[in-house]
């Protein structure tokens, strides 16, 4: 995924719940960040952030 400016707390999950990442919960500056899959699969994510909080 990327961000185009700093991105807080951004929340990776998945509708079913049984997604596993090596990182769900993290701060993104522009650019790139991987996050590897541990379980599961990346059909049906969703993502927030606190920008998403209202």
């Amino acid at each position: 995924m990327k961000a185009k400016a700093f991105a807080k707390s951004i929340f990776i999950d998945s509708a079913d719940g049984i997604l596993k990442l090596s990182d769900n919960w993290f701060d993104m500056n522009a650019g790139e960040m991987r996050v590897q899959i541990i379980e599961g699969d990346s059909i049906g994510i969703t993502l927030r952030s606190i920008y998403d909080i209202a």
